[in-house]
């Protein structure tokens, strides 16, 4: 089949450019590709979320299983759109250039699920400052709450349209919202870098946690802003193709997946915590307690508790990073 066709758009649409199966189906193809193996670490998490038996509040539980069940959601409309497109369409030129109904539902769960992943980052910026960075926090709220509006409005103006030449009309709401998704994603890195700054003690054992605690939330959150702003540059420079869709389908997987990395990471910390305590001299011991925002440090001898409550609980001597 030739690689090159050009649709017919309706009277006063003209599409500039030829599109090509490389780039338009093969584009979506490599992106649906991706998906699904970030669809199965996303599951492969999530078991391991709920087998570590974080002691956790039933909230936190909860809205963990809730992402994996519209991450499920939004693999089975991903999956109905490119069996549409590949399998049922294939070669009806007019319907490949059309947006499905499955296409606007994944999109809509993508949008439902990412303001999930930024509510429990707000509340985490929120419990990490002790309540005093509620303007942050209320900030990135906003934000996600603008994104879901503003993306539900572009995604159902997509299905009155004929082709995707024509979703180019609300471009500016494109722009608007992955503006406002990139902007929540740095202020909660920086807000999360920022404290964990002030949380140095200069004793070693914990810095090196909490530098550890600041790698993960650059990467998660550096990987997530580089993807959108891919989708956001390659719809610009090339928007009668469908690369940015490869973008777009895999940008909603990391968000899952760089929430559950993150809340995953607290057992490796907890055993690397547990054993730097172990092999801590007994007369060189601190008990470091994080409360209210504020690192106390005091001398004690025989046991070495390390409380670093950014958003965790210990008892006794057993160090149990549990909300963080």
């Amino acid at each position: 089949m030739d690689q090159q066709f050009k649709p017919s758009p309706p009277p006063g649409e003209e599409l500039s450019l030829p599109m090509q199966l490389d780039t338009t189906l093969g584009a979506t193809f490599l992106g649906f590709a991706c998906t699904c193996i970030l669809y199965g670490i996303t599951s492969l998490q999530t078991w391991m979320y709920f087998n570590y038996n974080f002691k956790d509040d039933r909230t936190l539980r909860g809205s963990v299983f809730f992402l994996w069940i519209l991450d499920t959601l939004h693999m089975l409309f991903l999956t109905l759109t490119m069996y549409r497109y590949v399998v049922t369409d294939f070669g009806n030129i007019p319907a490949i250039v059309k947006p499905t109904w499955s296409l606007v539902a994944m999109i809509v769960v993508v949008l439902i699920s990412n303001l999930v992943v930024r509510a429990i980052f707000g509340m985490r910026i929120l419990r990490l400052s002790g309540g005093r960075w509620i303007i942050p926090a209320c900030v990135v709220n906003i934000l996600s709450v603008f994104v879901l509006g503003d993306g539900t409005y572009f995604a159902v103006e997509g299905l009155r349209v004929d082709n995707m030449v024509q979703v180019h009309h609300y471009s500016w709401s494109f722009y608007a919202g992955f503006g406002a998704e990139v902007a929540a994603d740095a202020i909660i890195t920086i807000s999360q870098c920022l404290l964990l700054v002030q949380m140095r003690t200069g004793l070693e054992r914990t810095d090196s946690i909490i530098s550890l605690m600041m790698k993960y939330s650059i990467n998660t959150g550096l990987l997530t802003s580089i993807c959108a702003i891919l989708v956001l540059v390659t719809y610009s420079a090339q928007p009668t193709n469908f690369i940015y869709f490869a973008f777009y389908f895999v940008y909603s997987k990391l968000y899952v997946n760089s929430l559950l990395a993150t809340l995953n990471a607290r057992r490796s910390r907890m055993m690397q915590c547990a054993l730097e305590r172990s092999q801590a001299p007994a007369s060189s011991v601190m008990n470091i307690e994080f409360k209210a925002g504020e690192l106390v440090a005091t001398n004690q001898t025989q046991v070495l508790t390390t409380f670093i409550e950014l958003g965790t609980r210990s008892v006794g001597s057993t160090v149990t990073y549990d909300e963080y």
